[in-house]
């Protein structure tokens, strides 16, 4: 997973290691305990238009990963964010280019379980925005999504095994 730097004489990258660099630090295994990988990506050639709309839309846009997100900053500004620290870099340059390779995008698509017990009540893991946390959410049918479980986890795979506890399936 690439990961965010101030410049790189390797890559060239001015906000981020593109994909491939050889001076891309060598934390990931720290980085995966704390981010895991996602339920389900749809990975894309995508567009600035199309992140940006994808944004827009509220969808979990991913960039390497489930550690780093696209969010729309209160300037108005698209930004890629760390989820572990919560540092932001732009999506950008100044003459508005794209800083990352449109491959590294995903969007992010979280498994939704039913409940063994009450047809059309799903739970599911969803990421707590701006906090770099993951809730359980719950849905029934006509009814809007609410948070089904009163502690956050840090782990995307924690919060998951929960979901599928609460629709009463065993955690894979």
């Amino acid at each position: 997973m690439a990961r965010p730097c101030r410049t790189c004489p390797e890559c060239g990258g001015l906000y981020g290691h593109r994909s491939g660099c050889p001076e891309t630090p060598d934390a990931e295994e720290e980085d995966d305990q704390i981010n895991d990988e996602p339920n389900d990506t749809e990975n894309l050639m995508m567009t600035l238009e199309q992140i940006k709309a994808a944004v827009d839309a509220e969808q979990h846009v991913c960039w390497g990963g489930l550690g780093y997100h696209v969010v729309k900053h209160v300037s108005g500004d698209y930004m890629v964010r760390s989820k572990s620290t919560g540092s932001m870099f732009p999506l950008v340059r100044k003459n508005g280019e794209m800083d990352y390779k449109p491959i590294d995008f995903s969007i992010f698509t979280p498994k939704k379980y039913e409940s063994t017990t009450q047809k059309g009540l799903f739970f599911w893991a969803d990421e707590v925005v701006r906090h770099g946390a993951w809730m359980v959410v719950s849905q029934a049918e006509g009814f809007e999504p609410t948070e089904a479980f009163d502690d956050w986890f840090s782990r995307l795979s924690d919060a998951d095994e929960v979901a599928q506890k609460l629709a009463g399936r065993e955690a894979v």
